[in-house]
């Protein structure tokens, strides 16, 4: 009878909004011997629930979690209660940063699942069991093993084939990621395509309440972000500039309010998400006012979702899911501090930076032209380029072929002007050491056209020079002082801005960067 009255209590205080009045009525429960073990454990899990969602003592959490376990050990059946407690563990555990033990209870979840299905708990087993094998292969891919996420993914969709449509659509979106994430495109869009059939299906059919319009609607948006990322990775986005900004600012604009209505991202980061791929798709068209506005509005929405959150980047579930990102970004990051460094007038002969970059890629076993297919399309161009400026200054005769690649990939798939601009500076001295004069020159005019055309002071700068030098060499003073005094103009007013760029708080954070 006592534990009826506390029980009541506290969910009467719980129904007013009164969380730390339920939580201490909760917490007496506990700390008495007056329920069964399976009662115990659901009260030990409602207690760290609430202790999850309203405080930071994620800690006090996992010991209430941990008891409920013990208490469980003993009961026979409670497949649904055993099943709940092991995935809010599990959930503790990666917030607290311990992945292994993370590991060893989603694996033994699933374990347990499996026993129950041969005790005519199929249905309820199966559900679970599917839930375990998705939670396990994402983290496995945070691992780094992409093979064990795969397999945990195909395990979870054959098991998705007996549940309803929109378990399938969730289950191959998860696919979807992981396919994208390790370059099978091809894969990825047929699994997006069998994800959108599905829920055009489910369109046809009554919707059972707002709760599940919603969860819809975020399904929607989920695939046609994976859609976006997916065309953005295979290159795809210069055929596509125009239906992609479309779509993009039609999921922008229709983005429900709500936070999203199942475990992915929260709504503020994938509006970020959106406004940088906006930004990714009109920088190469040289729309730089309206890239950089989105990059402003995608940095407000990930600032406020941060602060919101309290999100401390040094502990926990957020260390591991950075260190991770960090570290399948840093080819990328080292590319574009290179790209700055030069920018900057911070390089040596080959930039510093783009240097560093060399070294990255060869860490990565990315350096060789055949592996450089590893990186996604916008990457795999800048890095043939690094490649290529690397082989000129010790005179390998492969830079020609590396210019060249990096060349047709920017312009005829990625239709990037600004790398097109960059490529085809650096390639034009290369073109005149192997004679071809006339070459070099219609690469340095295109290239002095296309940087005033993006305002790209730097490139314009070096294309002005190397033109200057070329007309040197033919005799031509007149055209050659022109040359000079233009790119000296231009270097001027290029100082202008280095001066002020210098003045900002990220310059040195870009210059002195280093991986961790």
């Amino acid at each position: 009878m006592a534990s009826e009255v506390l029980q009541e209590l506290a969910q009467g205080f719980l129904d007013k909004g009164l969380v730390l009045q339920g939580m201490k009525c909760l917490e007496a429960l506990c700390s008495s011997s007056l329920q069964l073990p399976a009662s115990a454990a659901r009260t030990r899990l409602q207690l760290a629930q609430l202790i999850l969602q309203h405080t930071a003592q994620t800690s006090m959490a996992r010991h209430h979690l941990e008891r409920a376990q013990l208490s469980l050990q003993g009961c026979p059946g409670n497949l649904a209660l055993k099943c709940q407690v092991a995935s809010q563990l599990a959930h503790c555990l990666g917030k607290l940063g311990q992945v292994k033990l993370q590991r060893q209870t989603l694996l033994k979840a699933l374990q347990l699942c499996r026993e129950q299905q041969q005790l005519n708990s199929v249905e309820i087993a199966q559900q679970w069991e599917l839930h375990f094998s998705c939670r396990l292969a994402a983290l496995q891919f945070q691992l780094g093993d992409s093979e064990a996420a795969a397999a945990a993914l195909q395990l979870a969709s054959r098991l998705a084939l007996s549940q309803p449509p929109l378990v399938q659509v969730l289950v191959n979106l998860f696919s979807a990621q992981l396919q994208i994430a390790t370059g099978q495109q091809a894969s990825a869009d047929e699994t997006l395509n069998r994800a959108l059939k599905l829920l055009a299906a489910s369109r046809t059919l009554p919707i059972a309440s707002e709760a599940a319009a919603l969860h819809m609607k975020h399904l929607e948006v989920h695939a046609h972000v994976l859609q976006l990322l997916s065309a953005l990775a295979a290159g795809k986005s210069a055929s596509l500039q125009t239906s992609a900004l479309q779509l993009v600012q039609s999921l922008l604009a229709g983005l429900p309010p709500a936070e999203w209505s199942y475990e992915w991202l929260p709504r503020a980061v994938v509006t970020a998400l959106l406004h940088l791929i906006a930004a990714t798709i009109l920088g190469p068209m040289a729309k730089q006012e309206a890239a950089g506005g989105h990059l402003t509005q995608g940095r407000r929405c990930l600032d406020a979702q941060m602060q919101a959150t309290a999100i401390d980047l040094q502990a926990g579930e957020q260390a591991v899911a950075v260190q991770e990102a960090a570290a399948a970004l840093v080819p990328s990051i080292h590319l574009s501090a290179g790209q700055y460094a030069a920018a900057m007038g911070q390089d040596k002969g080959i930039p510093e930076a783009a240097g560093q970059a060399t070294e990255i890629l060869k860490h990565y076993h990315l350096f060789d032209s055949p592996d450089l297919g590893a990186l996604p399309q916008h990457e795999r161009a800048a890095a043939m380029l690094v490649v290529a400026m690397t082989q000129v200054q010790v005179g390998d005769a492969g830079a020609s072929q590396h210019f060249a690649k990096a060349l047709k990939l920017a312009h005829t798939t990625l239709q990037n002007h600004h790398l097109v601009t960059q490529v085809l500076t650096q390639f034009a001295p290369t073109t005149m050491a192997a004679k071809d004069s006339a070459g070099a020159s219609k690469m340095l005019a295109s290239g002095v056209t296309l940087a005033k055309s993006l305002q790209d002071l730097p490139t314009q700068v070096q294309a002005l020079q190397e033109t200057a030098r070329q007309l040197s060499l033919t005799g031509d003073t007149t055209k050659t002082q022109e040359y000079l005094a233009s790119g000296e103009r231009k270097e001027q007013e290029l100082q202008q801005h280095l001066l002020a760029a210098a003045d900002c708080p990220e310059h040195q954070m870009v210059l002195q960067w280093q991986p961790t």
